[in-house]
């Protein structure tokens, strides 16, 4: 009979936890008490792009353009339309025109002329260097096509009287943008009244007292040498 009352008492008692040798350490900490958190899964790192494919037609051997030779390239030559966009027609009486010099110091020199006498050479009927071939990049066909474009543009635009500096003795060469494209658009547009003619090696101080024609001459005709 005491036994079973000792088996009644000890299932009576509750369960504690406990370590060996009887020491009781109570309730064990759970996770959160701890503040310990499950490990976070990565993701994954999306594979690296692949680099772009080379441009047709480049050989491996030839070096791809960085990005600063890109932005040093020079632009194409301006189209017809790009000229006509920039142009602005010379005033009554004033076009200068000179040909058959080759040296760029000379070219300035008739420039200054034209600037300095109340004139108004090619290059001012256009923005600040729009006409200056060397900024632009392209072949010497596509060149000499801009040349004439805004050349025949300015000639188009002449009225009343024009003037060509030219020495005595010497004729526009045939393949010359004179005598090629800016004398024939002047001497078919109906616009231009005469062409007088002075000597680029000495100039007048007015060149409004100029009276030699280059065209027409005296009977009406083109000057010699400068016919359709």
């Amino acid at each position: 009979m005491a036994h079973l009352s000792l088996v009644r008492l000890q299932r009576s008692q509750p369960v504690s936890s406990a370590v060996p040798g009887g020491r009781n350490v109570g309730k064990l900490p759970t996770m959160e008490e701890y503040d310990i958190k499950p490990p976070q899964l990565q993701k994954p790192r999306p594979p690296p792009r692949p680099p772009p494919p080379p441009p047709l037609h480049h050989h491996p051997s030839i070096p791809l353009p960085t990005p600063t030779d890109l932005a040093r390239r020079k632009p194409s030559f301006p189209s017809l339309d790009d000229c006509k966009a920039k142009f602005t027609a010379p005033p009554k009486d004033k076009s200068l025109y000179f040909t058959g010099l080759k040296a760029r110091k000379d070219v300035n020199k008739a420039k200054k002329y034209a600037e300095d006498h109340g004139l108004v050479h090619v290059s001012q009927s256009y923005p600040a260097q729009f006409t200056d071939p060397g900024q632009y990049d392209g072949s010497a066909e596509e060149r000499r096509t801009f040349q004439e474009n805004f050349s025949r543009l300015y000639a188009e635009g002449t009225t009343g009287d024009a003037y060509l500096m030219l020495d005595d003795g010497k004729s526009p060469a045939a393949d010359s943008i004179f005598q090629t494209v800016e004398f024939p658009a002047m001497r078919d547009g109906a616009k231009v009244t005469k062409i007088l003619q002075f000597p680029f090696s000495d100039p007048p101080d007015d060149p409004t007292t100029v009276t030699k024609r280059f065209w027409p001459d005296d009977e009406g005709a083109a000057a010699p040498g400068n016919g359709p």
